[in-house]
């Protein structure tokens, strides 16, 4: 059965299900396995089949209950409340986590530190969080981000109050890796959007959470400066700069207990809540309780996660030693002050505010027209190109406006990959979204330790050929993108393979990680809507009629032919 679009057209299941009588507005979760994919605004959704309570959304939702716009300025509970939420907690997790670099000249003078310490102190920050973000992807498929993530930031507030005490290289360090544990808030982020927005719209929704999460790294170069020059008019330089760390972990406690107390895991209440109304019965429950094994076998053993993982590593794990070394290598190099130095390191930090959402962005229009293979191709050539003008920055050694110019390019493409990246990972599994999150986050942070560690700790390789040797690597790191084939929806250089190109390819895909006990348990009825709205991740030629209208789209040409639609009949009274 048809409905009404958003312009009077029709928008149809893609599957080509009969719509049971609902009213416009209303969701079909739950009614059927082959639901509508409603391609319009509702604001109603009917959940009285699975036992939940009948629920009003103030935002458009879909077959999920998932937003299907993003508004920037609304709190809209629960959609809008958990985005900013979830990316100022991250914010102020990368503040914390690098608060140190801008200081580092005075860090460095206070503990008595060499060259290769301070970069042993920088892998640190970046290395404790390698499994913590795995475990945190874990947590959140069992227990929920909003647990996950609040406790999260209640224990990291812990190690940054203890780092207003450190007196020695020892402490120093123990201190910047618990801290760098923060940095795992990244994968609770990306999952808490993913559970909250539409297929349609998730990589603009995660590049913009995770942007502005990220926009911490350049903030805190500056902030950290006038801290620190403030509470020099208190007292000595050595008590000033520990001083600092007393605002991130205040910013940590407010943030966890913002995000147990307010905060909701998904669009229909809280994992316990959830899960409970699912499971229904013993048998149920005895398969949820073990789904937490299944999810993470579900995600480890699907080789498009370990691709990421690496990949993820060249431009989210370069970014991280770029926000390390920036201010100290242009405080060198340029022979600047430290304010200045800190200013032009801030501008790198500060490219997130618009950079990483451009990169999911672009993702989304891409798909709209070519489907993942459209998202994988602007993932690959943004990426290639970022590694082409890291090259070019590291020539820049006599210049320091080229250096700057070349850096902020630089910046704003390896950070478009960030958000580009987050585009694809939503769709390798539904079932484990948060260990894939996890992985593919803790090798941006693991592959960062392994390059700061290669290129910046020993003091025989100079930073601006560090820097030429990081662009090559990129470069070819990046190449590991062509390897994806989703079957459904084929690769960068391939098409979808032959047998898995009908109507039901995405839910082939999506439920085959599921046992057919778990199946006859219904546990699997959220990949199904998630297939059903993940059909738009088809190229345009490849879509069905239906699916295009789902869309909006039409081939080029035939909406100028197509005459417009009738209008729709009266209501009966």
């Amino acid at each position: 059965m048809n409905k009404a679009g958003p312009m009077g057209g029709e928008v149809t299941s893609p599957f080509g299900s009969e719509d049971p009588g609902l009213a416009p507005g209303d969701s079909m979760k739950g009614v059927s396995d082959k639901t509508a994919t409603v391609g319009f605004s509702i604001d109603t959704t009917s959940d009285s089949v699975k036992g939940l309570p009948v629920k009003k959304f103030s935002l458009p939702v879909d077959l999920e209950h998932k937003a299907t716009v993003i508004r920037l300025w609304s709190f809209a509970y629960p959609h809008m409340t958990t985005f900013h939420l979830a990316w100022f907690a991250f914010f102020i997790s990368f503040c914390s986590t690098f608060m140190a670099a801008p200081l580092m000249p005075v860090i460095r003078d206070d503990l008595n530190m060499s060259n290769s310490q301070v970069g042993n102190a920088n892998s640190a920050s970046v290395a404790g969080t390698v499994f913590c973000r795995i475990l945190m992807g874990y947590l959140c498929d069992t227990v929920g981000p909003r647990r996950a993530y609040g406790i999260l930031m209640l224990v990291v507030a812990l190690p940054c109050f203890a780092m207003t005490c450190v007196t020695t290289y020892a402490e120093f360090v123990a201190c910047r890796c618990l801290i760098g544990f923060s940095l795992a808030a990244f994968v609770s982020t990306q999952y808490w959007t993913s559970s909250m927005f539409t297929p349609k719209i998730v990589g603009g929704a995660n590049a913009i959470t995770g942007g502005w999460g990220n926009l911490g790294g350049g903030v805190t170069q500056v902030v950290t400066i006038i801290m620190f020059q403030y509470f020099c008019t208190y007292g000595p330089y050595y008590r000033a700069w520990r001083q600092c760390y007393f605002a991130p972990g205040l910013l940590h406690t407010f943030c966890g207990l913002m995000i147990l107390f307010v905060g909701q895991d998904g669009p229909d209440g809280n994992h316990s809540e959830t899960k409970a109304v699912k499971a229904g019965d013993k048998a149920a429950a005895s398969a949820a309780a073990g789904s937490g094994r299944r999810n993470f076998i579900a995600g480890v053993t699907n080789y498009r996660m370990w691709i990421f993982t690496i990949t993820y590593g060249f431009c989210f794990g370069v970014e991280l030693v770029v926000d390390n070394i920036l201010a100290n290598y242009f405080y060198s190099q340029f022979n600047l002050n430290l304010i200045d130095a800190g200013r032009i390191a801030s501008y790198s930090g500060l490219m997130n505010v618009a950079s990483r959402a451009s990169g999911g962005f672009v993702s989304d229009l891409a798909a709209r027209r070519w489907g993942m293979r459209g998202r994988l191709w602007w993932l690959w050539f943004v990426q290639t190109a970022a590694g082409g003008v890291c090259l070019a920055f590291g020539y820049q050694t006599s210049n320091v406006g080229r250096a700057t110019t070349t850096m902020v390019i630089f910046s704003w493409l390896m950070q478009s990959a960030c958000g580009a990246t987050y585009g694809v990972v939503p769709f390798i599994s539904k079932r484990a979204l948060g260990t894939v999150s996890g992985f593919v986050g803790a090798g941006g942070n693991a592959i960062a330790a392994i390059l700061q560690y290669i290129f910046f700790t020993d003091t025989q390789i100079i930073v601006p050929v560090a820097l030429q040797h990081l662009g090559i690597t990129i470069m070819c790191f990046t190449s590991l993108i062509t390897l994806c084939h989703f079957p459904m929806w084929g690769s960068m250089f391939l098409p979808p393979t032959a047998k898995d190109s009908g109507d039901l390819a995405e839910k082939d895909y999506y439920t085959r990680e599921y046992t057919q006990e778990e199946k006859d348990l219904g546990l699997h009825v959220p990949a199904v809507l998630f297939a059903e709205n993940a059909v738009t991740e088809r190229s345009l030629h490849n879509r069905s009629a239906a699916n295009l209208a789902a869309l909006g789209l039409e081939e080029e040409g035939e909406a100028a032919a197509k005459p417009a639609p009738a209008p729709a009949p009266a209501p009966a009274a």
